[in-house]
């Protein structure tokens, strides 16, 4: 079962992060619309997906736009990925966002929330 990650609050007085292991049988974070995921990886090539609950959206103007996975590629160095989570495609039914991962080793994560203002 996956790990559930707690996300951490960014406000102006508020920004070092608190970075976990991953969760090899994957993660979770409860997703609002305001939350971000903080990838950093160290030594191993990796793919981490965030999986889609909907596959199209309708869009106003543009009509119906196809949805995919995110898929982020971290290379075997050093990198770091800040992502947003669109909770309209990427929320399950409990309000969700699931993550899987092809490794964990030097993986690390943390969920933020943007502090409304």
């Amino acid at each position: 079962m996956a790990t559930e990650l707690t996300r951490q609050v960014i406000s102006p007085t508020t920004l070092t992060p608190s970075f976990s292991a991953c969760d090899l049988t994957g993660n979770m974070v409860i997703n609002d619309g305001r939350t971000f995921l903080y990838f950093k990886g160290t030594s191993t090539a990796l793919t981490i997906t965030i999986s889609k609950q909907k596959s199209v959206l309708r869009v106003e103007g543009y009509g119906d736009v196809s949805m995919s996975d995110i898929t982020i590629s971290m290379p075997a160095s050093a990198a770091e990925r800040l992502i947003e989570l669109p909770s309209a495609v990427y929320n399950d039914g409990n309000g969700r966002v699931n993550i899987s991962y092809t490794s964990i080793t030097g993986l690390t994560v943390a969920a933020f929330r943007l502090q409304e203002a």
